[in-house]
């Protein structure tokens, strides 16, 4: 669930903070009155186009920032660990900047990342409805936890995933353990003469012709 959004020095916002309450939020206003911003600014915190033409005129930089709730997202902390990343199990922090020279940077709890791997966790995150733009359902990724979370067996999930885990390491020791043993009683081949590096010496010397 996103609990708050973050916007600076995009498009016509100056600056903007949103906290959003479980259950249903509705932001209303007139056309023009910046609707559209904020959901280009969620969709730009997870991985959507970015120019430097989105930045806030007379400034060098803009940013968005975005919270989410990850308890009943284990694919959200199983992605991360996978990047090499360390995240709170409850929150998940989004930071995106764009600068005038056309630089993009991603944080993620702080931790430099990449606009691809936004794209990623997206499906997890968010589903952005309307004209076309609903994503989820196309994210095969994302099946599964849908299923799940459908079945009411998110917990039942997490249990398959920690004992298939476990099995895996259990094989990747074994099978390693087998390649020491095999290695240790391979027979021992002899050393190369070449190793050696040895060459014969000769003793060279003429017999007397009246001998």
């Amino acid at each position: 669930m996103l609990k708050l959004l973050n916007v600076l020095n995009l498009a016509l916002v100056s600056r903007l903070c949103i906290e959003f309450e479980p259950g249903l939020n509705v932001l209303t206003g007139e056309t023009g009155s910046g609707k559209s911003i904020v959901v280009d600014s969620l969709g730009m915190v997870l991985g959507g186009r970015s120019s430097p033409d989105m930045i806030r005129t007379g400034e060098q930089k803009a940013c968005v920032e975005a919270v989410f709730s990850i308890p009943h997202h284990p694919q959200v902390l199983d992605l991360c660990a996978e990047h090499g990343l360390e995240v709170d199990l409850d929150e998940l922090l989004i930071r995106r900047e764009i600068t005038s020279q056309g630089r993009n940077r991603v944080f993620i709890q702080d931790q430099l990342s990449t606009v691809n791997f936004l794209k990623q966790l997206r499906p997890f995150l968010v589903d952005i409805h309307g004209q076309g733009d609903q994503q989820t359902l196309l994210h095969k990724e994302a099946h599964s936890a849908v299923l799940d979370a459908f079945g009411g067996i998110e917990g039942l999930t997490a249990q398959v995933r920690e004992a298939y885990d476990a099995w895996d390491l259990a094989r990747k020791e074994l099978e390693a353990a087998r390649q020491g043993e095999a290695e240790r009683l391979r027979p021992k081949s002899p050393i190369p003469w070449k190793t050696l590096n040895w060459k014969p010496n000769f003793m060279y010397f003429q017999m007397p012709k009246n001998w």
